[in-house]
């Protein structure tokens, strides 16, 4: 039955991985973000422009 159990549990992350994960086009640049161009926006991935997004998303989780 805990064999049954865990090759069900496997299956289903590994069917799921695949709708959880999408991927986008477009390199990140020196501080680690990229322009989105189908809405104009400016987004970050990784590097000093994530470490600045959490940085304001704290400031502003303390304002309210």
């Amino acid at each position: 039955m805990r064999k049954v159990l865990l090759m069900g549990m496997f299956l289903f992350y590994f069917l799921s991985a695949n709708l959880l994960v999408y991927a986008h086009p477009g390199n990140t640049d020196s501080y680690g973000g990229h322009n989105k161009t189908s809405n104009g926006t400016y987004h970050c991935h990784s590097g000093q422009c994530m470490e600045d997004a959490k940085k304001e998303a704290a400031d502003l989780l303390f304002l309210l």
